[in-house]
């Protein structure tokens, strides 16, 4: 069975759970905010910066006018058809839930208008 994740603000419990319903093992980790910081838009897909965390969580601006999209280098906005390249979308004031990457260079981003801007932050040990 899938372990059940619960995350809050800076600490992560991870209870796997038997068939049961039972806890019989918990992992606890603490992190630490490692990063803070807003993005403008870019109506071009840019590569996030080099920081170094264990968990990401992105968040659009409330005042956009329109979409954020987060994805790999090839990150593309919706365009109505199908394809393997356009990012996860995220409308004014929506966010991620915490993503785990080791960089948040491994995640890219464009938008929908260069004054749609995002901002995130990092933690990590």
């Amino acid at each position: 069975m899938a372990p059940i994740t619960h995350t809050s603000q800076l600490e992560r419990e991870t209870y796997v759970l038997t068939n049961t319903g039972r806890a019989v093992a918990q992992v606890t980790a603490t992190y630490e905010l490692k990063g803070q910081g807003e993005f403008s838009g870019n109506s071009t897909a840019t590569t996030l910066p080099d920081v170094a965390c264990k968990l990401v969580r992105i968040k659009a601006l409330g005042d956009n006018s329109g979409n954020v999209y987060i994805g790999n280098a090839s990150v593309t906005v919706a365009d109505g058809t199908s394809d393997i390249t356009t990012g996860f979308q995220l409308a004014a004031g929506e966010e991620t839930p915490w993503l785990p990457v080791s960089n948040l260079s491994q995640l890219s981003r464009v938008t929908d208008n260069a004054g749609d801007d995002l901002v995130y932050l990092t933690l990590g040990n």
